[in-house]
């Protein structure tokens, strides 16, 4: 009896695991409304995020990425005839030890290099339907409280300007 006793308590707290593992699983893979970071939400908004460093000229993008991941679109329609298809792309981490991002000259840390290969990733399937142009608009960076925020923002076809 007591052995049937154990096997069952054992039974009720292995199937009690697994549904607290089922439960933590499916609310991972639900993205809470306002999980955003706010240079995302500010970039979605079609506004200029507020960066500390900035350098170029920012324009409302249709493609927002952060973290390597697409987050929004804008539909075609809102793309001006002839205009440039344009791609915010945003990398944030949580820095460790002394690591700093440096100031206003140092814009190719490691934030900005990721989150400029992921958005010239989502261009290059642009460019098939393009002249095939891919430049830089605008980027910018931040390092407040440890935390490194770093944002592209690239233009595919449209009027000439000068590439990266």
């Amino acid at each position: 009896m007591r052995r049937v006793c154990r096997l069952l308590i054992r039974a009720a707290v292995v199937a009690t695991v697994f549904a607290a593992i089922r439960v933590l699983i499916r609310t991972a893979k639900r993205a809470p409304t306002g999980a955003l970071p706010p240079d995302v939400e500010a970039a979605i908004a079609g506004e200029r995020p507020a960066l500390v460093q900035q350098r170029g000229s920012y324009r409302a993008p249709q493609l927002v990425a952060s973290d390597g991941r697409l987050v929004h679109t804008t539909p075609a329609a809102a793309t001006p005839d002839g205009g440039p298809l344009v791609v915010y792309s945003s990398w944030h981490e949580q820095l460790s030890g002394d690591r700093d991002l440096g100031g206003p000259e140092d814009g190719a840390n490691p934030s900005l290099v990721a989150a400029e290969a992921y958005a010239r990733a989502l261009t290059a399937a642009q460019r098939a339907g393009s002249d095939g142009a891919v430049r830089e608009l605008w980027r910018g960076w931040e390092h407040i409280d440890g935390r490194a925020v770093g944002a592209v923002e690239l233009a595919v076809g449209g009027p000439a300007a000068e590439q990266r």
